[in-house]
């Protein structure tokens, strides 16, 4: 009795699978001869196996669901996202698949998910796919595609669309740059592109059928600009590097770069050829093909590598770049078609062809065609007065330098193919009508060799052979091929076109699988509801899986199961997380249990049509979360050992980069050890009670030592000098944010304390005002525990007086000449106050010298230079006139019969102080000025009675002077030259050789 009603519920079993299957490949039929019109797609189709053995042919009817999202990620990366509270509520444990659909509904492709396994994340399960590649014929539109969820109805739309840009030549044609692609993929002939070239935002067109993609502006003014292909801001391509060329043009050696503009002047320099010296340079203007003229065009030609540098004024767009194998042309392939043109697969309506040189038996040897023997028309270039065939080498001469082209025989037949109508048409015609006999024949073949093993299968596990479904399978398989042929005949489908063998071949590979997963598995789990016999009795496979969270549970895990209103239970101990039950037909209740914590209850029911093979049974777990981070810094401490010690157990990890490290206790462990190791830090030792899951922060001191720099110029120790300091690690690198900058004191010297171990970079940065006029040094250096490292930094000053500079000094001297080359008069006080005007002359000239003084100025050297040698020029102008007033000149005269006396002024030009009267306010240096010129006033006075006449020191203080003018660094440094000339009044009473002139009476 129970082997009847056995033997009905098999073939009712038997006719529903017939009926899926029958309808599921009806509709496969008209999409399989679609395909054989469209290879690609025929191909893909192919391969998009649902899971139920059938064929997706057209979109799916998914929808949009705010649990389902879709987003491009990555040039060629997608990500999707499903809420976790959606795949428990769908109970979705196993694979999934994820179906890619274009705009008009064709599936694209298929992706396999793993759900289950997938980590839970802030409430959503994601995994990233791979968007569809190179090669692949879509006949929609990609970029808005639809990814849908199979098995559940929802779906989401992203931009799946694809640009390759290759490797291929790259040309400028006015204000347009013109970049062969590689191909494209799901882009349609209304989507639209743009892309970032240099870091500049550029408009982009694709022709050509996608392979010439057409940028509307120059890159940016960058020496290799990256050139990456977008939409609406994702990028759709992989970036491309577009560096300079040398480009071999008809009359000359010329320098392509993607920044430069036509009609601009830019200079090209020549810095060596094959590592020999060359340092020519030549400005030129730059042709419409992105070009400019390049010196020692000779020498380049035939160069291996090439150092050269382009600017376009200050600006340098190219600097001491190297270009290797100038020599070698750009490769490119077409082909030849049957009238003798040659067939790109790109458009060069804008590329400029100068010339051709055709190598081979067609060109009798070689052949050579001026421009005007060359028609292009778009992809189509005609070349007139001679002929050429696959086996020849062409050779290009265009405004994207040289180019060789490989030869090759279109399509369907080169040039010597047979013509419409011939022999060759009337074999194909023979060949097809036999392949379209014999072709759905040998389909037949695998399908019903599948469609009998399937049934022979299912014999096999019900302990007889089948031969109803087996004689039911060969019958419903023949009549899908035998209804797919004549559709296919209906539509006038050629059996000889390509598409159509590739994918016959690729369906000998796959139906013998699909067969069996329809006809075997289906016929098989609706007749034996997924279960086997044994003795008499229906039993039921299922794995179940005991996990954390994350992954199957290691250690002793116990699952029991009970059949609900039976006394029936099962129980396995397991090590793995993983048991293999065999359940009798009903509802059972699992649960698993695992060091004293517990499942859930889980119940599942087996029966004819409801049978699951799987079950996962979760278990919440302590965890003990841990981050380990330097207090000082308040940074996570990355590649930190932590040991864990609890139970007898060890577990050891390190720590990822933001410090983080977690662990799953041993079950039977109260509490844990916690061991923190880094080689830079001290050890710490922390121990936890596991009363639930632990989240600790451990902190870590670390291992310091002592930091002194010395700082000076041209060996000088000089303080003010800022130091940049940087790590030199990767320790280092990922503990500080950025660089430190601190300052060495008036003395030269700075020191720090609790400086981290490692080794660091160090280089001296003098204030922003002296930028470029010091040449920095940069030293490596490490720090070790405990000790005191010193580290020496000195600058070179490369400041020098210019060529106007000495000239300005050489013409003070000669004005003074005219002031103490006076004959017929003494001259010794006129030479006194000269020697002043020489104390600053020679000070201006030791001014490159004096570097550890100029950096702590609030001015430029050449400023200071400048208003010194103003201030020298008036001073001269100031002794000239208060020496020749009469009273003077007549003293001078009295005293002409008097021994030469030569008498130099004993003070300085005293740059220390000059340099802090720059950086205070203007008033405080008048109010000096005011306070020393009151003092010589009462110092002449106080002399009146010790010689008989001051007229030289008067009229020298009535002449000193100062004035606002405007400027600060020119007023404060007149005030400091007219001190050092109050300073020389002063002075003058205290040389006797002096005074004794003062002192003659009678004049």
């Amino acid at each position: 009795m129970f082997g009847e009603r056995t033997r009905r519920g098999t073939l009712r079993g038997v006719g529903a699978a017939l009926c899926v299957l029958v309808v599921v490949l009806s509709v496969a039929g008209p999409a399989a001869a679609a395909a054989a019109a469209d290879a690609d797609r025929s191909q893909r189709l192919a391969a998009a196996d649902t899971g139920d053995g059938s064929t997706a042919v057209a979109q799916s009817s998914g929808t949009a669901d705010a649990n389902f999202t879709v987003r491009r990620t990555a040039h060629n990366k997608f990500t999707v996202w499903v809420d976790e509270s959606y795949v428990s509520g769908a109970n979705l444990t196993d694979d999934v698949t994820l179906n890619i659909s274009d705009s008009e509904g064709n599936l694209v492709g298929t992706q396999t998910w793993d759900i289950g396994e997938s980590t839970v994340w802030n409430g959503t399960r994601n995994e990233t796919f791979k968007t569809p590649g190179h090669g692949l014929s879509v006949r929609g539109s990609l970029a808005e595609a639809t990814v849908e969820l199979n098995g559940t109805g929802i779906s989401d739309t992203a931009p799946l669309h694809s640009v390759f840009l290759g490797e291929g030549p790259v040309w400028t044609n006015g204000s347009q740059h013109y970049v062969v692609t590689a191909g494209t993929t799901g882009v349609g002939a209304n989507d639209t592109v743009t892309a970032e070239f240099g870091e500049r935002e550029v408009d982009a067109d694709l022709r050509s059928d996608g392979n010439l993609l057409v940028l509307q502006a120059k890159a940016g003014d960058k020496p290799t600009p990256d050139l990456t292909v977008k939409s609406d801001g994702v990028p759709i391509a992989e970036p491309r590097s577009v560096g300079p060329d040398i480009r071999l043009t008809t009359d000359e050696v010329q320098l392509w770069h993607p920044a430069v503009d036509s009609g601009t002047e830019y200079t090209v320099t020549v810095h060596s050829i094959d590592g020999t010296s060359v340092d020519n340079s030549m400005p030129a203007e730059a042709t419409g093909a992105g070009t400019v003229p390049i010196p020692n065009a000779t020498d380049v030609v035939g160069a291996q590598k090439v150092n050269v540098s382009l600017t376009r004024g200050e600006t340098a767009l190219l600097n001491q770049s190297e270009i290797t194998d100038v020599d070698q042309p750009v490769q490119t392939d077409a082909a030849v078609t049957s009238n003798g043109t040659v067939q790109f697969k790109y458009s060069l309506t804008s590329l400029g062809i100068d010339a051709a040189t055709i190598t081979g038996d067609s060109a009798n040897d070689s052949a050579y065609l001026e421009g005007d023997s060359l028609s292009l028309d778009g992809q189509t270039l005609s070349l007139s007065g001679t002929t050429v065939n696959a086996t020849d080498t062409l050779r290009l001469q265009t405004d994207a330098g040289v180019l060789n082209v490989s030869l090759s025989e279109a399509s369907g037949g080169g040039s010597n193919g047979s013509q419409p109508g011939g022999s060759g048409e009337d074999q194909s015609s023979l060949l097809g009508g036999v392949l379209s006999v014999l072709f759905p024949a040998g389909l037949l073949v695998p399908f019903l060799a599948g469609a009998i093993g399937a049934g022979l299968y299912i014999g096999r596990e019900r302990g007889e052979p089948d031969y109803i479904n087996v004689g039911l399978g060969v019958v419903a398989v023949a009549c899908v091929i035998v209804l797919a042929y004549f559709i296919g005949q209906i539509f006038k489908i050629s059996p000889l076109q390509q598409p159509l063998v590739i994918g016959g071949a690729l369906g000998m590979l796959l139906v013998g699988a699909s067969s069996y997963a329809v006809g075997g598995r289906a016929l098989h789990d609706g007749t034996a509801s997924r279960g086997r016999h044994s003795s008499g009795a229906v039993t039921h496979d299922v794995t179940v899986t005991v996990s954390d969270g994350s992954g199957p549970i290691s250690g002793r895990c116990e699952i029991s199961a009970r059949k609900q209103g039976s006394d029936e239970r099962v129980t396995e101990t397991v090590r793995d997380g993983r048991a293999a039950l065999q359940l009798s037909s009903g509802n059972w209740v699992v649960e698993a249990t695992h060091g004293g914590y517990s499942s859930s209850p889980e119940t599942i029911r087996f029966g004819q049509l409801e049978s699951p093979d799987s079950l996962r049974l979760p278990i919440d777990l302590p965890e003990v979360s841990l981050t380990v981070r330097d207090p000082d810094r308040d940074a996570p401490i990355p590649n930190a050992s932590v040991r864990l010690d609890g139970d007898g157990q060890t577990l050891t990890k390190k720590t990822d980069s933001d410090g983080a490290v977690s662990f799953d206790p041993p079950s039977g462990a109260e509490r844990v050890t916690i061991t923190t190791v880094h080689d830079r830090y001290h050890e710490s030792v922390s121990e936890f009670a596991l009363d639930g899951s632990v989240t600790e922060t451990i902190a870590l001191d670390a291992k310091t030592g002592t930091l002194s720099f010395v700082t000076s110029i041209d060996g000088t120790r000089t303080g003010g000098m800022d130091i940049t300091i940087s790590p030199a690690d990767d320790h280092l690198n990922k503990l500080y944010g950025s660089d430190v900058n601190v300052t060495s004191e008036p003395d030269g010297t700075h020191r720090s304390s609790s400086i981290p171990v490692g080794r660091y970079r160090a280089a001296i940065d003098p204030p922003a005002s002296t930028e470029g006029l010091y040449r920095s040094s940069e030293v490596t250096f490490e720090v070790t525990e405990g000790d005191r490292t010193e580290v020496e930094m000195d600058a070179a000053f490369t400041w020098e007086l210019s060529r106007a500079h000495r000239d300005r000094i050489s013409q003070i001297r000669r004005d003074m000449d005219q002031i103490t080359g006076k004959s017929g008069i003494d001259l010794a006080i006129p030479n006194y106050y000269a020697s002043v005007i020489e104390t600053v002359l020679d000070a201006v000239e030791a001014f490159p010298e004096q570097g550890d003084q100029l950096i702590s100025a609030e001015a430029h050297p050449d400023e200071i230079t400048e208003a010194t040698l103003e201030a020298a020029g008036a001073a001269v102008e100031t002794v000239a006139d208060a020496m020749s007033t009469k009273r003077n000149r007549d003293l001078f005269t009295a005293c002409a019969d008097m021994p030469d006396a030569t008498v130099r002024w004993q003070g300085g030009f005293d740059l220390p102080a000059l340099v802090e009267r720059l950086n205070e306010d203007q008033m405080a240096v008048r109010r000096s000025y005011a306070a020393r010129a009151d003092s010589v006033s009462d110092r002449i006075d106080a002399e009146r009675g010790a010689v008989s006449e001051t007229a030289p020191a008067r009229s020298m203080l009535d002449e000193v002077g100062i004035e606002s003018r405007g400027d600060h660094v020119d007023e404060v440094v007149a005030t400091h030259v007219a001190i050092m000339l109050l300073d020389a009044v002063d002075e003058l009473f205290d040389h006797p050789e002096l005074t004794e002139r003062l002192s003659r009476t009678v004049f």
